[in-house]
């Protein structure tokens, strides 16, 4: 799921302006704010998720390490919409792209952190021992 939802990230910009939901920022800036921090969460939860299936040593680390990656991607999506939620509050930019561009940041930390409070109790020790 997370890396469906990182995956989503990278094409958000792209639909929204398929859509008519631009928010006419450069391309570079779509790249820094979209692009590298959903592949970011979408390589962490390949990676997590072929460690889990082969069950290798380590596997319990790289799904919490995963999780945590995906947390700050998440963060990292969020943190750099502020401003255009700020400019659509003032009326610059439409309520609907501000929206369309700002909230796929949003599920990725609620699931990192969902997933890490669902874990079962022996994935942190597992992972504490693998560091260890």
């Amino acid at each position: 799921m997370i890396g469906l939802l990182g995956a989503w990230s990278v094409a958000v910009p792209y639909v929204g302006n398929a859509l008519g939901l631009d928010v006419n920022v450069p391309a570079d800036l779509e790249v820094i704010d979209h692009v590298i921090p959903g592949l970011i969460a979408a390589l962490a939860a390949a990676a997590a998720y072929g460690s889990l299936r082969r069950g290798t040593a380590g596997s319990s680390l790289a799904y919490l390490i995963a999780l945590g990656v995906s947390l700050l991607a998440g963060l990292w999506i969020t943190a750099t919409h502020i401003p255009l939620l700020l400019q659509a509050a003032r009326g610059t930019v439409g309520w609907p792209p501000a929206l369309w561009h700002s909230l796929p940041g949003l599920p990725l930390p609620v699931l990192a952190v969902a997933l890490y409070t669902l874990s079962p109790p022996e994935a942190a020790q597992a992972a504490a021992s693998d560091a260890g």
